[in-house]
């Protein structure tokens, strides 16, 4: 899945986390879920923070069946992952940390792979992560 634009994804980091306006997460969340549509890579990384944060507007509200809730996160996340965008990069250091985690997705073998392929995209941060973590002696999986 490729993004020709990013420019919801954008808007919807801008007023999700207040930059340079008023943060407003119904407008961020009209951003993301658009260019989430769209296959902006920008966008389906919010939309997953918003999930994975409970701030889409039906989370904060509550009701019988939320639209989106934070099991819908991770697939946002690896919509993200799945783009030529800058924020797959952060959205495998997110499915990595996710799946490292035991009391949400306890798949180190899946966290592992999200690991390797931040640092493939050139994250400096994330292959000294994966570097600390890894056994040299492993062949590569």
């Amino acid at each position: 899945m490729t993004s020709l634009s990013e420019s919801d994804g954008l808007m919807a980091l801008r007023h999700y986390y207040g930059w340079g306006v008023e943060a407003d997460p119904e407008k961020a969340f009209f951003y993301a879920e658009r260019g989430m549509r769209a296959g902006d890579g920008a966008a389906c990384y919010v939309l997953g923070l918003m999930c994975a944060n409970g701030d889409t507007p039906d989370q904060r509200t509550g009701g019988e069946r939320q639209v989106y809730d934070h099991y819908d996160a991770a697939r946002f996340m690896e919509k993200a992952a799945e783009t030529d965008s800058v924020w797959a990069v952060e959205a495998h250091l997110w499915l990595g940390a996710y799946f490292m985690d035991s009391c949400r997705g306890e798949d180190p073998d899946e966290g592992l792979f999200h690991y390797k392929a931040a640092a493939d995209g050139g994250n400096r941060a994330a292959q000294e992560f994966l570097d600390a973590y890894t056994d040299p002696s492993e062949d590569d999986r």
